[in-house]
């Protein structure tokens, strides 16, 4: 939903303006304007954190996003909006804490420039937005934080029945199997259950499955690479056009990023989340399959039905 809200581009905000010259109200963050390029994350892990800011007044914007935790300075990043529809993602990296915190974003260093004429100073002095989270440390690795859960250090002895429940005290198997040894052996034992429940099932039909798993999950890395270095080089294209845009005389040539990275960007974090994450992943394949059965087929099965009625 935080994509989706970004897309549909631009809310207004809450700003207090030192100079009345120029309409700066229509200047700032959209609505969910903070999130994180993925999670859950934990203590200790750096995490980027990302907001967009966009323009819709009829003067040219420029200024500083900062970053803060709490009362802590995280990050900042500049940004220069065009009039009348301009916006931009920008991000910081973060390496939070155990703890609570808040994580927000301001506008300092403001500028609007109505065309033809002069910048004028601008101060927003409140707060855009701010996502409070709280972050748990994750000791043993599993991806799941020692609040939830039960077994903090992964020994087999649970939280309530172990002295040290952040000592690991069993010595459990090697961990220097490769990716690809895993898989086989969460496929097979996916099927070791399924085999369970249907005794009878055909050892053609069951090597089928296995391979039919192991194709989706080899599919699922490899584009998760190829987003992954995609994305990479839109955001570098985006600095780049950034940088060249600073830099550029003032004049007729001088052009700022377009929307089309932008919204690129946008697509590519959704696509990398998704594929990164194995239970979203099937979660989406499974939406886009009942899509298909309850509505793309019936409709072309109508259209072929009314064709033939003719």
């Amino acid at each position: 939903m935080r994509i989706f809200s970004t897309l549909i581009i631009l809310l207004f905000i809450i700003s207090t303006p030192v100079f009345a010259a120029v309409d700066s109200t229509q200047v700032g963050f959209v609505d969910s304007s903070i999130w994180f390029d993925h999670e859950p994350f934990f203590s200790g892990q750096e995490v980027r954190v990302y907001t967009t800011l966009a323009n819709s007044s009829n003067a040219d914007f420029k200024g500083i996003v900062e970053f803060y935790d709490g009362g802590s300075a995280i990050g900042n990043a500049n940004v220069t909006l065009e009039r009348n529809g301009g916006f931009q993602v920008l991000w910081v990296d973060w390496i939070p804490q155990e703890g609570d915190h808040v994580v927000g974003v301001q506008i300092t260093e403001a500028t609007l420039t109505p065309p033809g004429g002069e910048p004028e100073s601008v101060v927003y002095k409140n707060k855009s937005t701010a996502l409070s989270r709280f972050i748990d440390t994750d000791t043993d690795g599993d991806g799941i934080g020692n609040k939830e859960d039960i077994d903090d250090d992964g020994d087999g002895i649970v939280d309530t029945e172990d002295s040290e429940p952040l000592v690991k005290k069993n010595a459990v198997a090697t961990e220097d199997s490769s990716t690809k040894e895993n898989l086989e052996e969460k496929s097979t034992e996916a099927l070791s259950k399924i085999g369970e429940f249907a005794s009878s099932t055909s050892p053609k039909i069951i090597a089928g499955v296995k391979e039919t798993l192991n194709t989706i999950e080899e599919f699922r890395i490899s584009q998760n690479n190829n987003v992954t270095r995609k994305l990479k080089e839109v955001k570098q294209k985006i600095d780049e056009d950034q940088v060249g845009f600073e830099n550029a005389p003032e004049g007729e040539g001088k052009k700022k990023n377009g929307p089309f990275n932008q919204l690129q960007l946008l697509a590519l974090t959704t696509a990398g989340y998704t594929l990164s994450h194995t239970i979203a992943f099937y979660i989406a394949g499974i939406l886009a399959l009942y899509v298909l059965i309850r509505k793309v087929i019936p409709f072309l099965y109508g259209m072929v039905r009314n064709r033939d009625d003719i």
